[in-house]
């Protein structure tokens, strides 16, 4: 794999101008990504967005060295991606959880402990945290393929900061979540990034993204539409004033008063504009 000579200090995750076709019959191949470039820094929240088929996917799996980019590189801490030296360093979540159905939920825990290098004790106190912060308590004794969806989900998302990674890289980490289950595991992943650790996530709530994150990429047809400060992409926050109690006479004057000083009187009032309505425009449906 080809890897760019990047800039030092190392942040957690550097990519420049990856791109990935595949071949769909004997003459023709699909652009799944192209010119995709990112920096991660320690304690970034960056939220991964786009449509189906947008690239995101394709995007992680490079950036982690799970597949070989065409072109352009990845670095990650200053390593190339299959380094172990940095994959030890980094929690990732796939968009299928990808459990063994034949361990339990401490098995499955205290192995990933091991295969990072943990110790009995850390490990304890580890699995005993993540069981009970992510109410997995009460069937942790039960062969992960008994498991609901929704708990083989956070039980993979367990799996995936055990060792405290300084990387978390997720793939649509709340599919197949209830709205208690999706709070945990942002819960956690907001305790992640306080502690210092680079929080890259692809999602399609828009509204958790747009609650969480603090940097935004959004995919459209392979292609970065938009990436940024999430304040950047949707601009200043706009004051907002509602009065009631008015007369319709008094109501219509206040706004012939206002149109006259050159302001605007909205009927649904709101901020900024949303990052649905953003998203919704780059990818080219009505808003």
């Amino acid at each position: 794999m080809a890897v760019s000579s990047f800039s030092s200090p190392r942040p957690p995750l550097h990519a420049a101008g990856l791109s990935k076709s595949y071949r769909t019959s004997r003459r023709s191949r699909v652009d799944a990504l192209a010119d995709f470039t990112l920096r991660c820094e320690p304690a970034a929240h960056v939220g991964l967005l786009g449509p189906n088929g947008a690239g995101k996917t394709t995007a992680i799996q490079l950036l982690l060295g799970l597949e070989a980019p065409d072109r352009g590189g990845v670095e990650l801490f200053g390593l190339p991606p299959t380094d172990r030296r940095a994959r030890a360093r980094i929690g990732y979540l796939p968009e299928e959880s990808a459990l063994f159905g034949f361990l339990d939920a401490d098995e499955t825990l205290h192995l990933a402990g091991r295969l990072h290098g943990m110790d009995r004790p850390a490990r304890r106190r580890r699995v005993e945290e993540l069981i009970s912060r992510l109410g997995l308590a009460g069937a942790r004794r039960r062969r992960v393929a008994t498991y609901s969806r929704g708990m083989a989900r956070r039980l993979a998302f367990a799996r995936a900061v055990v060792h405290a990674p300084q990387l978390l890289v997720l793939d649509e980490p709340t599919a197949g979540l209830d709205p208690e289950g999706g709070a945990l595991v942002f819960a956690l992943m907001e305790e992640c990034r306080s502690a210092g650790t680079a929080v890259l996530f692809s999602t399609h709530l828009l509204r958790e993204a747009e609650a969480r994150c603090s940097e935004l990429v959004i995919l459209v047809g392979g292609r970065i539409a938009a990436a940024g400060l999430l304040d950047e992409l949707l601009g200043p926050v706009d004051p907002v004033l509602g009065i009631r109690g008015l007369e319709p006479a008094a109501r219509d004057e206040l706004v012939a008063w206002v149109n006259r000083q050159g302001g605007r009187v909205e009927t649904e009032a709101s901020r900024r504009r949303s990052l649905e309505r953003l998203f919704l425009s780059l990818a080219g449906e009505p808003s």
